[in-house]
């Protein structure tokens, strides 16, 4: 029920550009752990199996909100920097 909550209260918030990737990735996280959950309370099988396919929808979304925490950083973004080698200064 809170990550619903979350979801629908980042996908309301305005977001300058600098942060959009990584409210995108935040939104990712959730979606995962949303949709993750509700197919293994909707599959009402507790078998090993089932858990084992949760706990890899887990780990996926950490891995996108790990990377909305730190893709502000790795970017450049808000630095008024592009990205090495793009060719832009």
């Amino acid at each position: 029920m809170q990550a619903r909550l979350a979801l629908e209260k980042l996908e309301s918030t305005a977001t300058e550009p600098p942060c959009l990737r990584s409210k995108q990735e935040e939104l990712i996280f959730l979606n995962h752990l949303i949709l993750g959950f509700q197919a293994y309370i909707g599959s009402g099988s507790r078998d090993p199996k089932s858990l084992e396919i949760l706990e890899s929808i887990i780990r996926r979304a950490r891995a996108h909100q790990e990377r909305g925490r730190t893709g502000t950083e790795r970017s450049g973004a808000g630095t008024r920097r592009s990205p090495r080698g793009s060719g832009m200064t």
